[in-house]
């Protein structure tokens, strides 16, 4: 589970950014809100929409999550 954080003050282009704890781009305490604990991004972006329409995840955090996860590898049957 992660815990994420509503930007208060909005972009040039009037969108309210959605980070992750850990973001190195998270506004500090003053400029933000607390949305929560979520399992996915897509989660807290449904929550954060209830209260700002435009919310939108921070660039750096979407980076991270579109990272493609490792394979995992397939194992031979001994029996082959």
């Amino acid at each position: 589970m992660k815990f994420f954080y509503l930007s208060s003050e909005s972009t040039a282009t009037g969108e309210f950014e959605i980070h992750e704890r850990n973001c190195p781009k998270i506004p500090s305490l003053a400029e933000r809100s607390y949305l929560g604990p979520f399992v996915t991004s897509a989660e807290a972006l449904k929550q954060a929409r209830r209260f700002k329409p435009k919310a939108v995840l921070c660039s750096h955090c979407n980076e991270l999550i579109h990272i493609a996860p490792i394979e995992a590898t397939k194992v031979e049957d001994s029996n082959s």
